[in-house]
């Protein structure tokens, strides 16, 4: 049971966020507009284009295109494990956040920098970026023998994909519990997959 506590926790985490959210709950809600408020305060053209580019890193199109063609190279590499594990959990993941969107339909922030579609809760974005994330630092940081370049790799990745989920709130398109709900997904989904495949 020890080496199950990462889906877990996971996915208590979840529930707990997805009650309180639509419970509207007064803390959650609160702290959504505090942090709304926060990047509205210190916005401005520069930082908008900035994190512009860098949702664009999570967008959906790219981002599939980046899963598929990493997984072409694992797979030719004969690292077939690894490239199961990453097209089962990344699909995994966006298939669970579609069908949560679908069913909640929550509504996104009113003033959005950006055009989206759809439900706000949870987000895709954060969703993607935390797999590839997780995926990165625990599947392919291993390759990199310097222990110090490794701690650089990791920490550039996780800088990387955080701005990625950050972007959301930055542009006004997601509340913060959607993003937290995302990641909360990109754990679960990622560590049940890499359970499954290690019993493989």
């Amino acid at each position: 049971m020890k080496k199950y506590w990462l889906p877990i926790l996971s996915i208590c985490l979840f529930l707990i966020l997805i009650f309180l959210v639509f419970t509207q709950n007064s803390t959650v809600l609160s702290f959504d507009k505090i942090i709304e408020s926060f990047f509205a305060s210190i916005h401005n053209q520069l930082f908008e284009r900035f994190f512009m580019e860098i949702t664009r890193i999570g967008d959906m199109i790219p981002a599939s295109i980046f899963v598929i063609a990493l997984s072409f190279v694992l797979f030719i590499s004969k690292k077939h494990i690894k490239a199961k594990l990453l097209l089962i959990s990344s699909g995994l993941a966006i298939s669970l956040g579609t069908v949560i969107k679908e069913l909640t339909e929550r509504g996104r922030p009113a003033i959005a920098k950006i055009d989206t579609i759809g439900s706000s809760f949870p987000s895709n974005h954060a969703i993607i970026a935390t797999v590839l994330c997780l995926f990165f630092i625990y599947e392919l940081s291993i390759y990199i023998k310097i222990r110090w370049q490794r701690n650089v790799f990791s920490v550039f990745i996780v800088l990387l994909f955080s701005l990625v989920a950050l972007s959301r709130l930055a542009l006004n398109v997601h509340w913060t519990s959607d993003v937290i709900a995302g990641i909360l997904i990109g754990i679960m989904c990622f560590s049940i997959s890499q359970k499954i495949l290690e019993k493989s």
